[in-house]
């Protein structure tokens, strides 16, 4: 019986036509020890009655310090600075988190898929600062997409699901749920890409609140994201979508509305400056 099990699977596996063949494509991050991208980010928030949106932009860095016999990575970010602009946020407020951001380093392994698993920050932290750089780390995997297990053709679909930060310092959760579409792959080796349909439906964990106050939120996303493959590391992202919560503070029905928008684009690499000109050698006679 088992002898015939294993004939019955091995003419199954020679009559199956394979994954190339059905049109199908393994994605994978391809790492590379050494690699760096960096990246300028821009997220705008509409608050609720009318107040100018709050923006917060910056760029950040990304290396791959060394890639792992299965394929993950030992990765480091570093953010290289960090804005935040809006009527509401005083300058105070502004140069500081301008300056206690700038420098900030985080370490994190990341596999071929994308899941990100050991993760710590480096170097020390000010005591005030520790709680927003706990929600960063715990939040890296929203920077990147995860991958599928198995080999998708163009137009398939999967999930993920995450707990995202909506305000520092353990505020507020959310759970997001997020479908990826695959839309396009293009280019081969080094140069392979994926372009990626990303819709997201959130919801507050049940129980949640804020100081205290119960408070029920939903929302909704959409964009798309290109993953460099080739390269090891996420390329140009836009997310727009609304959250709504709900909360009741001394028997007060609140309702807020937001909207917001996310933007993530690579930096070209910066250009070698040209090195001095080679001198002319003197030409030799040539020897008798």
């Amino acid at each position: 019986m088992k002898t015939l099990s294993c004939a019955a699977a091995l003419a199954l596996a020679l009559g199956a036509p394979d994954a190339a063949a059905q049109g199908l494509t393994r994605l994978r991050y391809q790492y590379a020890a050494g690699q760096r991208a960096r990246y300028v980010t821009r997220t705008t928030q509409t608050l609720p009655g009318g107040a100018a949106p709050v923006v917060v932009t910056g760029s950040h860095e990304v290396e791959t310090l060394r890639v792992r016999p299965d394929g993950a990575a030992d990765q480091r970010l570093r953010i290289v600075r960090l804005d935040i602009a809006g009527e509401g946020v005083p300058e105070a407020m502004r140069s500081r988190a301008a300056s206690a951001f700038a420098g900030v380093t985080l370490e994190f392994t990341q596999d071929a898929r994308g899941a990100i698993t050991a993760r710590r920050t480096v170097g020390s932290v000010p005591a005030e600062l520790r709680p927003v750089l706990d929600d960063m780390v715990a939040s890296l995997d929203q920077m990147g997409a995860i991958l599928p297990a198995a080999p998708v053709a163009v137009g398939a679909a999967w999930h993920d699901a995450r707990t995202f930060h909506v305000l520092p310092g353990g505020g507020l959760d959310m759970n997001v749920d997020v479908t990826y579409t695959l839309r396009q792959v293009r280019g081969a080796g080094p140069a392979q890409t994926a372009l990626l349909g990303v819709s997201m439906t959130l919801s507050t964990p049940p129980g949640a609140n804020v100081r205290g106050v119960r408070v029920n939120g939903s929302g909704s996303a959409t964009g798309e994201a290109s993953v460099e493959l080739g390269r090891g590391c996420m390329g140009r992202g836009h997310t727009a979508g609304s959250l709504r919560v709900q909360m009741n503070v001394g028997g007060r029905a609140i309702d807020l509305e937001s909207a917001f928008t996310h933007d993530m684009t690579p930096e070209a690499p910066t250009a070698r400056a040209p090195g001095p000109a080679a001198r002319p050698q003197p030409r030799r006679a040539p020897a008798p």
